[in-house]
């Protein structure tokens, strides 16, 4: 069994690299100095056994991916001076049951803290961006007076109370909506690109995110996404998984510099699948707007044949191609 580590940051150190500690299941608690003024990209993203954390009073930036998927963090006293929290920064933290978010903040980055489950956020009434972002993302919220509460004791108060029902996200498959799928396996791809130093491959999964990009704006519309919602639900459902299989596996080899024949053919095996598996996603999103243009061309046939009914055009509306 591996055994588990605190992490004290030397004092006078004024940032937390990105991707400091990436990965490292190690941790279970981080002592930070007051010198620190912000928390890099994915600095802790994937410590799945960090459990709590003190930011300190001059934090004022937390990054992107900076605690994400910490699955079993469960307090955090926040530096009352944090000014922003990136895009994804506590995503996953399914355990984390409190946060005090003070009235600092002024920017919440996207789904910075979306599938915590247990979460309540608590911050002073006039803190209105907190409150949209709650109220936008269902989170549960909770106004508090700041000069009458210390944040410890809050903390401390939630942790003692009984979890609130429901799972949080394991992986990819526990999400059923499908934009949510999407939004999460882009993660995923940041995440790899983040955490290798091959340009060409970077450059294909950066071409499989625009793919997903416009996905997700097709299925903002409600008539694409009635129609074709199973299609798409068994795409993303078999797909997403395995190339994330495969680039766990491409992330690992790195990680661990192995070197030895099985493990450099794989890696160059996995190097060469990338572009093909970007080619389906673009196959797929061709598909999806041939089945869009269908249905355009079906209402242009339908809008004809209307106007030549009422007079409006001198065309006989039974010599109309029909589809």
């Amino acid at each position: 069994m591996e055994k588990m580590e605190i992490i004290t940051i030397p004092d006078g150190q004024t940032a937390i690299a990105k991707g400091a500690f990436r990965w490292r299941r190690s941790i279970y608690s981080v002592i930070m100095p007051d010198s620190v003024t912000s928390i890099g990209k994915s600095a802790f993203s994937e410590c799945i056994n960090l459990e709590d954390i003190i930011i300190p009073d001059n934090v004022k930036n937390i990054e992107n991916y900076a605690f994400y998927n910490c699955k079993k963090l469960q307090n955090i006293t926040m530096s009352g001076n944090v000014e922003s929290i990136g895009d994804y920064a506590f995503y996953g933290c399914k355990n984390l049951t409190g946060i005090i978010l003070p009235d600092s903040v002024t920017n919440i980055g996207h789904y910075a803290f979306s599938w915590c489950k247990k979460l309540t956020v608590f911050c002073s009434e006039s803190q209105k961006l907190v409150e949209a972002y709650c109220r936008k993302s269902k989170i549960k919220l909770q106004f508090i007076n700041p000069a009458q509460h210390t944040q410890p004791e809050i903390i401390s108060k939630i942790t003692e109370a009984p979890a609130l029902s429901g799972k949080g996200i394991a992986d990819i498959s526990d999400i059923t909506d499908i934009e949510k799928k999407i939004n999460a396996f882009i993660c995923e791809i940041d995440l790899f690109i983040n955490s290798i130093a091959d340009s060409d491959i970077s450059k294909e999964l950066t071409g499989i995110k625009n793919v997903l990009d416009k996905i997700i704006d097709l299925l903002k519309e409600k008539k694409y996404i009635e129609n074709h919602s199973k299609r798409l639900e068994e795409f993303f459902s078999y797909y997403f998984p395995t190339v994330k299989k495969i680039l766990d596996a491409y992330r690992q080899i790195e990680t661990h510099s192995l070197n030895g024949k099985n493990a450099a053919e794989t890696k160059q095996r996995i190097a060469e699948s990338i572009p093909f598996i970007r080619k389906a996603f673009e196959k797929e999103l061709d598909n999806m707007y041939q089945n869009k243009m269908f249905d355009i061309t079906t209402d242009i046939d339908a809008l004809e044949s209307m106007f030549a009914k009422d007079g409006l055009l001198d065309i006989n509306p039974f010599e109309i191609k029909k589809i």
